[in-house]
């Protein structure tokens, strides 16, 4: 399989006129080649990546050719190269194929070179993964034992600046698992994996999965589990690089640590010849240990530091699904979040988070099958944003944001062995107004573009067709 794909963007919108492009300009590249050799009781794969993006953003002014961008307006420039390849092998043994083992690798070198107005942030990843799995199911039993080791190591190289920020992680690993299966009526999978790591010690991760046909209507979920993760403050949060705020980053952030638990019920239930797909859901997860990015303590800095005192997530979803008539098949979802950390000592929200979210979606195709008409309804709702009393009352804002609803719509003219269409995001123009603190003075001290919580793209109208060369009807 060899696949290509590549991305022109440039985008001159300014609604809010401030002088600041909306979205950015984006130039990408994309190449992906796999390999695939299959026999009976035997597997190889083999492939490779690349990706090359560069995306142009900040204000319309900027020349991303100067450097001198304090003189040729605010800029930022992300530019960004990745290689990695892979490989997989398995073959399956053993008396009635009674077992399987496999080998599993993965390499990857990621760079990024990016600038954000003065401030400077470049980065490179090296990593390498490899797994080696075994499982074991004697007489094609009730009884699965899965078992493996594993290895990872990565090595971050950044620097913010003049401040370097180097990280080696090496993690030899093994791990098991037991699935019993009652025909298709129960499912319970029981997992515990060790990791060994240079930087944290070993770390313990148990797991459980458990599936119960209750009738052939309802099906009841449960799962628990804990989590281990080693953050990259830089990376994930570049988008408060952006700002006029300072990054302090303590060498002694510890892994991030957390209990999962969640417990779901499905049902499948006939409706006049129709079937009425109902879900509810309910998942908490519980932190041990979490880096926090707290933009509350000061307006002009924003501070790492390791978690002290309680940081959870509880998030409770309904699902309803079904088709109402032939060709019209409808969704409706609702997400209740109830996200906070204590942030300088205080158990806060999580900021420019909604509360809830509702979603409802419709597609109709009609009986010939000439046209298609989707539209999707979203409801954001209410969040916090940190606090901006520090600054002067100009560049002020509230410590909250109001529900907001983003509608996309789409009409589609079905050929034999092509189509058109026309549709619509945002249809109703919905938009963060003044999203950016001091965009007339993006060098000076009170400068903030981090406190996005909404969209500022506007309306988008596109068209487009599509081509089907083995389509036979």
């Amino acid at each position: 399989m060899m696949m290509v794909h590549g991305e022109l963007q440039s985008n001159n919108s300014d609604h809010n006129d401030d002088g600041f492009r909306d979205e950015p300009n984006l130039k990408q590249y994309n190449f992906f080649n796999r390999w695939d050799y299959m026999t009976k009781n035997f597997t190889f794969r083999t492939g490779i990546r690349a990706l090359s993006e560069e995306r142009i953003g900040g204000q319309f002014s900027y020349q991303s050719d100067n450097p001198d961008t304090w003189s040729d307006g605010y800029g930022i420039k992300i530019d960004t190269k990745r290689y990695d390849g892979f490989s997989k092998v398995g073959g399956v043994f053993g008396k009635e194929g009674s077992m399987t083992a496999g080998w599993m690798q993965n390499f990857a070198w990621h760079s990024q070179n990016s600038c954000f107005g003065r401030r400077v942030y470049d980065g490179i990843q090296k990593t390498y993964n490899s797994s080696f799995l075994y499982q074991l199911n004697p007489g094609l039993s009730k009884h699965i034992i899965d078992a493996g080791l594993s290895y990872k190591y990565d090595l971050y190289d950044e620097q913010l600046d003049d401040l370097p920020l180097e990280r080696e992680e090496s993690v030899p690993g093994l791990f098991t698992q037991y699935t019993y299966t009652d025909s298709a009526k129960m499912t319970l999978i029981l997992g515990i994996r060790a990791d060994f790591h240079n930087l944290y010690g070993t770390l313990i991760t148990p797991r459980m999965h458990f599936r119960y046909v209750l009738s052939p209507v309802f099906t009841l979920r449960a799962s628990a589990g804990k989590g281990f993760r080693s953050g990259n403050i830089l990376a994930e949060n570049a988008f408060m690089l952006a700002s006029s705020r300072t990054m302090q980053i303590p060498d002694n952030l510890d892994i991030e640590e957390a209990w999962n638990t969640g417990v779901s019920l499905a049902a499948n239930i006939p409706v006049g010849g129709r079937v009425l797909r109902l879900s509810g859901e309910a998942y908490r997860t519980s932190f041990i240990n979490q880096i926090i990015a707290d933009m509350d303590a000061d307006v002009d800095e924003v501070r790492f530091y390791n978690l002290d005192g309680r940081s959870y997530s509880n998030v409770i979803q309904v699902e309803a699904s079904g088709t109402l008539f032939n060709g019209f098949d409808i969704l409706a979802a609702w997400r209740w979040n109830d996200v906070k950390m204590t942030i300088d000592g205080i158990l806060r929200e999580k900021p420019l988070t909604s509360r809830y979210k509702g979603l409802l979606t419709a597609s109709w195709l009609t009986r010939q099958r000439k046209w298609q008409f989707d539209y999707t309804f979203q409801l954001n709702g209410p969040g916090r944003i940190p606090s901006t009393e520090a600054n002067p009352e100009q560049y002020r804002r509230d410590d909250t944001f109001n529900p907001y609803v983003i509608i996309n719509a789409q009409i589609t003219r079905n050929f034999r062995k092509w189509n058109i269409y026309i549709g619509s995001e945002n249809l109703t123009d919905v938009r963060q107004h003044h999203p950016i603190i001091a965009s007339d003075d993006p060098f000076g001290d009170y400068f903030d573009s981090g406190l996005i919580w909404g969209p500022v793209h506007g309306r988008k109208i596109y068209a487009g067709f599509r081509v089907f060369f083995n389509r036979d009807i």
